[in-house]
């Protein structure tokens, strides 16, 4: 198991804040996936078609053969666990553990997943999926959209990326995107076929919007490079891309975990404290009670304890909003340089408002679920910025407001 944080480190800090039962209902919920993130390791997920060298690839980062050459699953998940054990899962649900490494079925049928729990040191940092994208084109998209769904970071395996892998790749949302390396695998083969350098090229020309990097490299031999403690075993893992890979891999890992920290920072910076809003000559701008609009809403339709509608509630948000955004040009003292700070945290609140609305809703309607995650994804946002402060995050904190005004709009409108 991981060490325990240090008593004053943020995730103590957080998890104490849960714990005492102070916050409203969207920053609980907030605060719970923040949590939740700080407690798993990143989720680096290999992707690309078969045989492109995905298990060999995990085999590298894993610095273990722990996946089989000739193993095939649709969905392959190594993770941290104390002890070993690997969990099959099949196509109908049911679930078969055996001690120990086994990634091969106890039953002779392909299972529908395999979980491998194992504590090889990399795994506290790095929960690594392999991801298997061939078959029909409905069955690549299905495995594709749930691969993004796990993905804190891509690596897309592949020795041309052919146009077929372009259009499944396109549909990444560039969020991710910024953390995909496309992995040229198998480089020693066409070392030796001669074409490497060109390959190289190519992949550039079209991946270069598309990844964050482009990285060869010659897996084999950066297995059993990373095997010798050598400066010689040294020598061949730099050569043979694995190096590079790998320091990348960590790299953003690490930088994705900072982005957390700062967010659970941002978090108990805006709910441990009380933070009116200044404003010179002009009445502080108050929150409306969002609770009671509601309320107020279903009683004019007379419908006595009816839950209020997704249309509804969109309608009283937007109110909301358009008021706040009114009186956005009140709250410096000095319109004509307002303060990056003040804007942030006027923003934050805002969207703060916006989601404790919707969290205390009944979420069985899946438009109201969709509404609350969009608004509780805008939330967690801003406290990023905040964080960041200065004046570009704090046009984008406003823009991001505007984006959500106008698709409230739009669900009306709809």
């Amino acid at each position: 198991m991981s060490p325990a944080p240090a008593d004053d480190s943020p995730l103590t800090r957080l998890e104490q804040a849960l714990v005492s039962g102070g916050l409203p209902g969207h920053a609980r919920k907030a605060g719970q996936r923040l949590l939740d993130r700080l407690k798993s390791p990143v989720s680096c997920v290999i992707l690309g078609p078969q045989d492109s060298g995905k298990s060999t690839l995990l085999n590298f980062l894993a610095g273990k053969a722990v996946v089989p050459k000739d193993a095939c699953f649709p969905i392959l998940e190594l993770a941290w666990g104390d002890s070993s054990r690997t969990i099959f899962t099949s196509s109908d649900g049911a679930i078969t553990v055996l001690e120990g490494v086994a990634p091969k079925a106890p039953s002779g049928e392909v299972p529908a997943s395999v979980k491998i729990e194992t504590d090889l040191p990399i795994l506290k940092r790095l929960s690594l999926f392999e991801v298997d994208l061939s078959g029909p084109a409905t069955r690549q998209s299905t495995a594709f959209d749930w691969a993004l769904s796990q993905a804190d970071m891509v690596l897309w395996c592949t020795q041309e990326f052919l146009p077929e892998e372009q259009n499944l790749w396109t549909g990444a949302p560039d969020a991710l995107k910024d953390h995909g390396f496309l992995v040229l695998a198998k480089a020693d083969l066409l070392v030796a076929q001669g074409i490497l350098t060109q390959r190289i090229a190519t992949v550039q020309d079209v991946a270069a919007d598309e990844f964050h990097s482009v990285f060869p490299i010659a897996t084999f031999q950066a297995i059993d490079a990373a095997k010798q403690d050598t400066q010689a075993g040294a020598s061949a893992l730099k050569a043979s891309g694995g190096s590079a890979l790998m320091a990348a891999v960590l790299r953003l890992a690490g930088q994705g975990r900072g982005a957390d920290m700062d967010s659970a920072l941002a978090f108990l910076s805006r709910h441990g404290r009380k933070t009116p809003l200044k404003q010179d000559g002009a009445t502080k701008i108050q929150h409306a009670d969002l609770a009671a609009a509601t309320t107020q809403q279903v009683a004019d339709k007379g419908v006595e304890g009816a839950a209020i509608s997704a249309a509804d509630l969109a309608t009283t948000a937007l109110e909301y909003l358009k008021c706040r955004a009114s009186e956005l040009r009140g709250i410096s003292a000095d319109p004509s340089h307002p303060d990056p700070s003040v804007i942030l945290n006027y923003c934050g609140e805002t969207a703060n408002g916006l989601a404790d609305l919707v969290a205390e809703q009944d979420i069985a309607d899946p438009v109201l679920v969709e509404l609350q995650e969009d608004l509780l994804d805008a939330a967690e946002l801003l406290l990023l910025m905040e964080t960041e402060n200065g004046i570009n995050p704090a046009a984008d904190a406003v823009t991001l407001l505007l984006q959500v005004r106008r698709g409230l709009e739009y669900r009306l409108a709809a």
